[in-house]
Order: structure tokens, then sequence, then C-alpha cells
């Protein structure tokens, strides 16, 4: 029964095979078991002895989840009456002139002002249904009456203002107002600032004067999401990091996931995925997941959606196993992919058994290999795979046991071009011809099969190029 190559594909882009790389909204997604850091978090804000402006910093790689935390702490406090949440994300808006605080004022208002007509318009169906506010939801509306929107609008004025700054009302005296209506609201506004690290280094630097100076209000407290790492440097190549420690007065470091935890979200993923198909995991897949080092959840989810789309172009002519070890290395490491590309054929040739038990031209071989793969930067975390799917690139080789047999091997050559989405294995150049031709030296045998591969026009003739050259790969000519 021929396979159904739409039927795979489709199957791939369903949405419970694909993973999205969203951030999670709700503790009861979290998978990496950081829901009790975004309860500590939220427990902190809902402190009542705590009135002074507050920033928290949750840091973290990129893919760590640090998005994912800051929505399982407003999760946490959406039902908690004296906290209203507001979110500002920067990287969506684009800023006139870089003016973010005007920005931030502008975005505040909006949302006050909307609160308030909201609330009217319930109004208007009756005092019953008054309830459908929460509670600070009417503490807005209450702010908005006693002028906070007009307060705000006047920092906006004296903060652009830079002709005659006397005409103005001090700053510190417009910011001291604010706190106090915030203060005498009995309500907390909780302001999250995501992908701080995605702005431009001016921008970065705005928002944090923005929330430790500026907009620094009593019952307020921000919520920052970034990496630390870049954010420093964005700041101050030398300094950023002093930087960082004065406007952050809560930093919490989300440390790498645990990685016996990722691997098993891995192996769990790879192993429905193969049976999909019809393959029966094993120790083999184990093995598989085990040379692939993962350090954040986005990383797991875009190797399985690279690994499920490769793997549904071409189900019944791979190793599922070795094409997710290959999948890893292009995801790492593409100039080394692309070498393995280039000299696919010489690596079947080189972990044959012939190889093994031949002379000096097959260790010539080997050694050029070897030589080459020697000045490829491989990373520690990408070594594991490769010596999976290539034992003898390395001094004390190691196979490991193949349950599905040599021919879907990548170290085939009747398979191993289907593991890079080439022409398929179903028009291969059979090695028994190879070896007629090249044991009994009959160059007219060898003419009439390149002109048949030219006339076929179905790309053997690249294949039958590459095989030559894995056995005869001192010829510089055929490599142009």
């Amino acid at each position: 029964m021929k396979f159904d190559i739409k039927q795979s594909i489709r199957l791939t882009m369903d949405e419970n095979c694909m993973l999205r790389g969203n951030p999670i909204r709700s503790c009861v997604e979290d998978k990496l078991e950081r829901s009790a850091v975004a309860e500590r978090i939220a427990l902190l804000i809902q402190n009542d002895s705590i009135h002074e402006c507050c920033t928290i910093g949750v840091s973290g790689a990129w893919g760590s989840g640090k998005s994912s935390v800051i929505n399982m702490v407003c999760e946490q406090l959406k039902d908690s009456e004296n906290v209203f949440i507001m979110n500002f994300n920067p990287v969506d808006y684009q800023t006139e002139g870089g003016d973010i605080a005007s920005l931030f004022f502008g975005l505040m208002i909006t949302k006050f002002k909307s609160i308030r007509k909201e609330s009217k318009k319930i109004g208007k169906y009756g005092k019953d249904n008054a309830g459908i506010l929460s509670n600070s939801a009417k503490a807005i509306v209450s702010l908005t009456r006693q002028d906070l929107t007009g307060l705000i609008d006047n920092l906006v004025e004296i903060k652009k203002s830079t002709s005659n700054p006397a005409a103005h009302e001090p700053v510190d005296d417009v910011r001291e107002k604010i706190s106090d209506l915030l203060k005498s609201s009995g309500i907390k506004l909780v302001i999250t600032v995501d992908d701080i690290d995605r702005l431009l280094p001016g921008e970065a630097l705005q928002i944090l004067k923005l929330v430790r100076i500026t907009a620094c209000f009593d019952n307020v407290v921000y919520i920052l999401g970034y990496d630390e790492g870049v954010l420093s440097e964005q700041i101050d190549k030398k300094m950023g990091h002093r930087y960082l420690e004065k406007f952050i007065q809560v930093p919490v470091r989300l440390p790498e996931p645990n990685p016996m935890l990722i691997q098993k979200m891995l192996l769990e993923g790879v192993e429905s995925t193969i049976s999909s198909y019809g393959y029966d995991p094993g120790e083999y897949t184990f093995q598989a997941c085990a040379s692939v080092a993962l350090k954040t959840l986005r990383d797991l989810n875009i190797l399985l959606n690279r690994f499920r789309f490769k793997l549904a172009m071409c189900p019944k002519d791979v190793c599922p196993e070795e094409l997710l070890a290959l999948t890893y290395i292009e995801m790492k490491n593409l100039r080394l992919y692309d070498w393995i590309f280039e000299n696919r054929f010489g690596l079947c040739y080189l972990h044959s058994e012939y190889t093994h038990t031949a002379g000096s031209m097959e260790c010539s071989i080997e050694s050029k290999l070897q030589e080459e793969f020697r000045t490829i930067h491989v990373d520690k975390s990408i070594s594991s795979a490769v010596r999976f799917l290539y034992p003898s690139l390395y001094k004390y080789p190691f196979y490991y046991e193949n349950y599905r047999g040599i021919r879907e091997h990548i170290r085939s050559t009747s398979s191993c071009n289907a593991f890079f989405m080439l022409s398929p294995s179903s028009i291969p150049i059979s090695n028994d011809l190879m070896d007629s031709i090249f044991d009994e030296g009959n160059t007219i045998h060898l003419v009439k099969v390149i002109q048949d591969c030219i006339e076929s026009g179905d790309g053997r003739v690249t294949i039958l190029l590459e095989k030559i050259k894995a056995r005869l790969p001192d010829i510089d000519y055929l490599t142009k």
C-alpha cells in the first residue's frame, strides 16, 4: 500500500501535533514547575504592609519561561479585590521620537477612561448591576473622578516642557499627589512590562527610568521581564549589571529547567510521533533522545515541530531516531549540518563493513573525513548526537544497536538522501552497479550509466557523482 504524503503532512499540521511556542496563561498548563515562583511573587504583591513603589525583575534566557511566569502571577492576582492589573509591552508599539513615557501614560489614561465608560454603561441598567464591576475597577473609576488622569496629563506636559520649567508645578509635587490618590484608593496597581531586552538600547534605558523615576508612585508594582545578560549590555557594556541593581528591588532569576524533565517531555513527544506511523518505540528511541541536550521548552517545541514535519515527508524511508538527531544538529550547528550533507556518501562509505576490512585507499578516506571534522567546532551539547549518527568520526567509536536494520540508516547510501528531503530513495544507484564499474575498470559501462542518468532527468546523475566522489575523494574535478 502506497503511503499518502499529503495525509501525513496534514497529520503533522494538526493542532494536536504542532507545538505552539506561546507563553502559557495558567498554572494548570505549567510543565516546568514554575508556578511556585509565580505564587511567591503574587504573595509579595498582596502584602498590605508594602506601599512604596516596587520593581520586580523576572530574568532568564530567551525561551526560559519569563512571560509564562508573569502570566501565572497575573492569574494568581486576578481574583484579588485590591489589585488592578495593566499590561504594557512597548515592543508592540511604535514610539514617536522614542518617547516611551508619553506612550506609557497615554495607554494608562486610555485604560482608566475605558473602565469609567464601562461603569457608566453598566449603571444605565440599574443599581442591581453595580456588582458586575470588581472593587479594583470601582476604585479606578473613583480615581478618574478625582482627576487622576488630569494629574497624569499634567506630569506628561511637565516632562515634555523644556523652555520654561518654572511655569509648571514641580514634578515631585505632582508625583506625590498621584501617590496620595493611589494610597487612599486602597488598591495596588500592578503593571507588567515584558520583553524589555528586545527594545533598542536607548528605549530599554527609558523604561527603567520610567518605572524608577518618572512613574515611581506609591501602591504601584512593576513586573519586568528580560534577559539580564542582554539588557545589562544594552545599558552599558561594562557597568550595565550595576545599573540594574539600582533599578530592580526584587530580582527573580529563573533557573534553567530540570534537564531530566525536558528529556522526559522530549521522549514522550518522540514516542507519540513515531507510534503514529506504526513504529514501536524502544531502546534506540531512548538512546536518540539521550543524545540531544535541550535547555528550554522553546527549544524542545522547535525541535519536535521540525522533526515531525520532516518525518511526515518520508516516514517509511528513514530511521526516525536518526532523523531526530540530525534535525537537532541542523538546529544547533548549521555549518556542521552542511558538512554532513556534502559528505553524506563518504560518511556512508566510512561506516560500511567494507571500509573496516579494506586497505590504504579506504584509510585515506577515513583520515580525510576525520581531519575535516576536527576543523569544525562541535560543542559538547552536539557531540553526543554526532556520535550517535557517525561513531567512526571519533577515536573510540561506539555503535548503538539499531533494531530497524541497516536499510533505513543515515549511514546507508540507499536511504541517506531521504534524511535531507532530497530525491526519494526510489531512484537509487545500486552499490552492485558501482562495484562492477570500479572492480572491472569498465569505463564504457561508466559512460553508459552517466548518459542514462542525464537522459532520465530525475536527479540520479547527482547521486551517481556523489557516489563516485565518495569512492575517489581525491579527484578534484568531481567536486566542480
